[in-house]
């Protein structure tokens, strides 16, 4: 994603942001659809291979949430053998 579309990206959803709250209305972020739809995309388009997964902090929920959706969709991978997680370390500092 270039710059100009991040940047065109975040104004708009601090806009979206910005008027839920006018209207009493919060904005959240499915973290479990967020991991599965990162490791959809990345299996689609490296089927196989080593895989690194990063890890977020240990005090962060949405971390270990995202490392639990992305495993759901990357664990039958490994059990066929079309992709090795290496290392897999899972939230962390």
């Amino acid at each position: 994603m270039d710059s100009l579309r991040v940047e065109r990206w975040q104004t708009d959803l601090d806009k979206f942001q910005k008027r839920a709250a006018e209207l009493g209305a919060e904005v959240g972020v499915d973290a479990s659809s967020v991991g599965y739809q990162q490791a959809y995309s990345l299996s689609e388009r490296a089927r196989k291979g080593n895989y690194v997964l990063i890890g977020g902090s240990p005090s962060d929920s949405n971390a270990a949430i995202l490392h639990d959706a992305q495993t759901r969709v990357l664990q039958p991978l490994v059990d066929r053998g079309d992709i090795k997680i290496v290392p897999d370390r899972g939230p962390m500092d």
